[in-house]
């Protein structure tokens, strides 16, 4: 009988545990979970790697596959890297030729896995090349207790590893090389509508960028380096959720010109990943709660309306949006570090930025005194260098989540009638209330009915050394 007949067969009465179990008994080429703890996972992946390749002629050009999570979810287990170099000395045992990659490959050794209560279930598949046809197959049912105590165990860089791993193999990605991408921010809380940064965030946002480096097809840069006139980088956008025991977090790839979503992917893993250590929510997360303020990307605050709405069949971004970015690029700041404001129009527009101190406190960096914010199309603005009007330096008398929000127009903002008084030493006005009295503030200067929201925001950790 046909290897591949043999085991169909067995697949078509797997209704059930129960009637896996008979296929175990007759097929000879799946592997009963005794034999499996008797002989050791090792040994049983071996015999059946081997099994599955006994009708192949010696030095056949084989291609072994990472192996794949056969659920919706394409989890990623580094153990499964352990299960693969198996599998390739299984087959290098057998006679045949491992590739280091697909192209001149005769077959495709393609295996998925899935993570039962009780173990794994491995399924070893032998595709053919060129017409991408079914050869063989068989099914491997490891037992938990066959397997090394760190089977499951994952750490959170493995999780960016997974979320890297799936953009890259994503159809609008998966043939290109060398794309250009920004690592944007990365927030989360407890709901959707949350936008906390912290060491959480930061960290996975670091590894994040560091396993898409380990793919050809993505380019990550920082985004100042994205500022190059001929450049169009792609833009990555990430959210965490907390849901009980679990955390859900998804990534968005954005395509900059049209601002249109190119990929989006998730990743769902327990809080007992996340070090102890690891905060999840910023420390000052009741304060930062007063002053969330969902950003509105391509809003004119000028119209009071997006450019969506503005007009649906044009693909320019709005004149009143600019491009953020601080001297750090990790965004963590700690004690004495200087902190440099960057800011890129893609319009002539009047803006003014303030920075959102970790207790509430809200002062305002850009204008100085009587300027009237005016930023032109195209050029590079810093605010806080050395030597510049205006020094800016991270204290850490306050730690957590602290934010640069920018608001624009295509006309000057008079906030003149907000309630401030100016600092001296840095140079600067600093609100007398909070930040919804300079939200409100900055409607009525701008003559809106609804509230006007920064164009542009950025958040940045403060913590202590």
């Amino acid at each position: 009988m046909n290897p591949l007949i043999k085991v169909l067969g067995c697949q078509r009465k797997m209704a059930n545990r129960i009637a896996f179990s008979l296929c175990l008994l007759f097929s000879g080429v799946l592997f009963s979970t005794e034999a499996a703890v008797a002989e050791g996972w090792q040994q049983t992946l071996e015999t059946s790697v081997s099994k599955l390749l006994a009708n192949l002629d010696p030095q056949t050009n084989i291609f072994v596959e990472q192996p794949t999570d056969a659920a919706r979810e394409a989890a990623y287990f580094p153990f499964l890297e352990t299960v693969q170099s198996v599998i390739k000395s299984s087959a290098l045992a057998s006679g045949q030729r491992i590739l280091q990659g697909p192209l001149q490959a005769d077959y495709y050794l393609r295996t998925g896995f899935q993570i039962l209560d009780s173990g794994m279930l491995l399924t070893p598949a032998l595709i053919e090349a060129a017409s991408g046809t079914l050869f063989s197959t068989t099914v491997v049912d490891l037992p938990a207790v066959a397997l090394p105590s760190s089977w499951k165990r994952r750490a959170l860089r493995d999780i960016a590893h997974e979320l890297a791993a799936k953009l890259a193999r994503n159809r609008q990605v998966l043939f290109h090389s060398n794309l250009p991408v920004v690592i944007e921010e990365l927030t989360g809380g407890n709901t959707e509508e949350d936008h906390y940064v912290s060491e959480f965030a930061i960290t996975m946002r670091g590894y994040i960028r560091e396993e898409l480096g380990r793919f050809g097809s993505l380019r990550p840069m920082t985004v100042a380096a994205g500022q190059s006139d001929n450049l169009q980088p792609y833009r990555l956008k990430g959210h965490y959720q907390l849901s009980g025991a679990s955390v859900i977090l998804r990534l968005v790839l954005l395509d900059s010109e049209h601002d249109q979503e190119i990929a989006n992917v998730s990743s769902r893993f327990g809080t007992s990943v996340i070090p102890s250590g690891l905060t999840v929510l910023p420390p000052n997360q009741v304060v930062a709660a007063e002053t969330q303020d969902p950003v509105q990307t391509g809003a004119d605050t000028s119209a009071g309306k997006s450019v969506a709405q503005s007009s649906a069949k044009t693909s320019q971004r709005s004149p009143t949006q600019l491009t953020l970015w601080t001297n750090k690029e990790d965004r963590v700041y700690y004690n004495d570090d200087p902190l440099v404001v960057y800011l890129r129009p893609s319009g002539n527009l009047y803006a003014r930025v303030y920075y959102v101190q970790s207790d509430g406190a809200v002062c305002e960096i850009f204008p100085i005194r009587s300027g009237n914010g005016y930023l032109r199309a195209g050029e590079i603005h810093s605010i806080g260098e050395s030597g510049s009007n205006v020094e800016l330096t991270i204290s850490d008398e306050t730690v957590g989540q602290e934010a640069i929000k920018v608001f624009t127009s295509s006309a000057p903002i008079d906030d003149s009638g907000l309630p401030k008084e100016f600092i001296d030493g840095p140079n600067v006005f600093c609100m007398v209330d909070d930040y919804g009295t300079l939200a409100r503030g900055l409607t009525r200067a701008l003559k809106k009915t609804a509230r006007v929201r920064p164009t542009a925001e950025l958040k940045i950790l403060v913590s202590k050394d």
